[in-house]
């Protein structure tokens, strides 16, 4: 026994709240697409899109308990392009502070976890794809990283960051939620004519009055 439904609807005013705080809005979407449920198992759904503006999910397969407890178990195949309202939304429920995004996301999401610990559980991995990112007072353009998730961790398998004419390559782990300089965290970086920058005033130049020295160097490398 079981049920299953085909889903083609016209949706308003849908937001991502935490707690009392709206961290994102739609105006409008459209949700159509198969899901349904297995005798008592979980919720299920395949080939599910909800389509918006600003958000465009596809679930390609999914799977979502009903009763959560300790051991419920979710699982997610699915593609996301979101404007940049949504990500940062995504990212200040995920503890990501400091990092301000522009543009368009794409990403790939595979993966699998419990409803009570998805940090310590997620399993899977999948691809992000970002027109900007800024932290540490620095801006960087044309991200592209491919990810694992193993038992707590997030290990990136290729990285790379635009910044001006160069760009960064990285490797690394990290813990989950990121956050940096926990113990375990490691990383490679490597720099691809990445421009450095340095601007000094000098009181007396010379004897010749104040002056700014601007130096610039381009920077190729590796840094652990």
């Amino acid at each position: 026994t079981g049920w299953q439904l085909t889903m083609d609807e016209q949706l308003y005013m849908l937001r991502l709240r935490h707690g009392p705080t709206t961290l994102a809005e739609l105006s409008e979407a459209r949700l159509r697409g198969l899901f349904g449920r297995a005798d008592h198992g979980p919720l299920w759904a395949r080939e599910l899109e909800l389509l918006g503006d600003e958000l465009k999910i596809a679930v390609h397969h999914g799977r979502l308990p009903i009763q959560v407890s300790h051991q419920s178990a979710f699982e997610v195949d699915a593609t996301v392009e979101a404007q940049a309202p949504w990500v940062q939304a995504v990212l200040a429920l995920l503890q990501g502070n400091g990092v301000e995004v522009g543009g368009r996301t794409q990403a790939v999401v595979r993966v699998q976890g419990t409803i009570q610990e998805p940090f310590q559980t997620l399993r899977g991995g999948g691809s992000v794809q970002m027109a900007q990112v800024g932290f540490l007072r620095q801006t960087f353009r044309a991200i592209d990283v491919a990810y694992e998730l193993v038992a707590g961790r997030l290990q990136i398998t290729k990285g790379v960051l635009g910044y001006e004419d160069g760009r960064f390559d990285i490797q690394g782990s990290l813990g989950l939620p990121p956050r940096l300089g926990p113990p375990g965290d490691q990383g490679v970086v490597t720099l691809h004519q990445l421009p450095l920058e340095h601007i000094q005033q000098v009181p007396d130049f010379r004897s010749l009055g104040a002056a700014t020295l601007h130096l610039r160097t381009i920077c190729n490398g590796e840094a652990k």
